[in-house]
């Protein structure tokens, strides 16, 4: 007669995180991904104005205060998805 025996572990992850994977995760990523978010509007902003500047449609080339609040905008949501996924995991 064969006895088959079943064990049933468990298996815990452990949860803790390191203070410098955490700021990692939650500071100096998300302020780099945020600057990535903030240049890419930026450039497509100032793009968008030397084009309207050649083409003639604007007759003075200048970037104003709106321009940059537009792009800091970019930097909030960038840096807010990073922090946010990186909290899903955790």
């Amino acid at each position: 007669m064969n006895i088959i025996t079943e064990s049933k572990s468990r298996h815990y992850k452990n949860n803790k995180i390191s203070v410098k994977k955490f700021f990692r995760n939650f500071f100096t990523l998300p302020f780099e991904i945020g600057l990535y978010g903030f240049s890419a509007i930026f450039t497509v902003i100032v793009t968008v104005r030397i084009l309207s500047y050649i083409l003639k449609f604007q007759e003075v080339f200048r970037i104003t205060i709106n321009d940059l609040l537009f792009s800091l905008w970019g930097f909030i949501i960038f840096f807010l998805f990073t922090i946010l996924k990186h909290f899903k995991k955790y």
